[in-house]
């Protein structure tokens, strides 16, 4: 009897110790800047990688991790950058998220346009912040995602539009022909000095019913000196509500280096497969002069079906620069 107590005492703190938890599985970043120098081919030069950190969501509700590749664009044309991976999670996580899948697959499309090509900056826009998004000599940087769990990265030649005519990748958006005919009136310059105001428009949709309607006012920039500052479009009526969108100028012959923050993303297991578009931040927008910009100055609701109020107009300013940068290094 008093054996057997002792044995349950014994036993006692062994049973009550606690379960180690999962260690998280962190890819290995040491194969990535051979394999990608290998995948970019002769189009573009790979100079080097670091991880990073930023905030989006990539198949899941945060995601935050990635290794930023460092290449500069070597021949104009249109081109993908490709990679997969493998979600590395039990059955049972799986589980609750099926959706998830463990076969995941990024496709990142990139347009390149000749030395001294004017580019169309369209901040916010799905599809990448410019077009095109560098020239040659120009450099990006290429996001892997490297979030716990994504495992056995593997990296596929760039694809052309040689390879694929059909290359899903975004033309250029003439936003005067969807917007439509210049409106003198829409839209004030107070910062000629930085940006050429090109055109302004105040657009006009009713809702279903009729009984209202929105005016939203846009302009289109070009940028005339070098400089840093803040870009922000409002109505005019209206004080300053945030930061603006930071922007660095460079003269025009210079090279800039652009985020490729927008991409495409899939995950597939078994008969389900789930795919979306995701981006990252790209932080202060590098641009030359000559480059242009499309960006919103506000809107406003009117009862009905009624024209926009010529008294009501937006403006564009620059505001003190804060600089924003495309991720954090860790």
């Amino acid at each position: 009897m008093l054996r057997s107590l002792a044995l349950l005492v014994l036993a006692a703190p062994l049973a009550a110790a606690p379960v180690a938890p999962e260690p998280k599985r962190v890819p290995d970043v040491a194969a990535f800047p051979a394999a990608v120098r290998a995948a970019v081919g002769p189009h573009f030069e790979y100079l080097g990688g670091e991880p990073g950190r930023t905030r989006t969501s990539v198949g899941s509700a945060r995601a935050e991790r990635f290794w930023y590749a460092r290449i500069r664009a070597k021949t104009a044309g249109r081109y993908v950058f490709r990679y997969t991976a493998r979600l590395d999670i039990s059955p049972e996580a799986l589980a609750k998220a099926p959706l998830w899948g463990t076969a995941l697959a990024y496709e990142l499309p990139v347009t390149v346009g000749e030395g001294g090509a004017v580019r169309e900056v369209y901040p916010g826009l799905t599809g990448g912040s410019a077009y095109p998004l560098v020239n040659v000599g120009d450099t990006l940087l290429v996001p892997v995602h490297t979030d716990p769990y994504r495992v056995e990265h593997r990296f596929a030649p760039v694809r052309t539009a040689a390879d694929d005519p059909t290359l899903g990748v975004r033309e250029g958006w003439a936003g005067a022909a969807f917007l439509g005919p210049h409106d003198p009136a829409a839209v004030r310059n107070a910062a000629p000095a930085d940006v050429k105001l090109l055109a302004g428009w105040c657009r006009s949709f009713g809702n279903r019913p009729g009984t209202e309607t929105r005016h939203g006012l846009s302009a289109h920039l070009e940028f005339v000196r070098p400089g840093a500052f803040n870009l922000s479009g409002r109505l005019a009526v209206d004080a300053a509500t945030g930061p603006g969108l930071p922007v660095r100028v460079v003269a025009k012959d210079r090279p800039v280096t652009t985020v490729v923050d927008s991409f495409r993303f899939t995950a597939h297991a078994d008969k389900v497969k789930y795919g979306s578009f995701a981006s990252v931040g790209h932080g202060t927008l590098e641009v030359r002069v000559g480059d242009r910009i499309l960006i919103g100055c506000g809107g406003y609701n009117t009862p009905g079906l009624t024209p926009p109020d010529r008294d009501r107009t937006g403006v564009v300013e620059v505001l003190p620069f804060h600089d924003v940068p495309s991720y954090e290094p860790r």
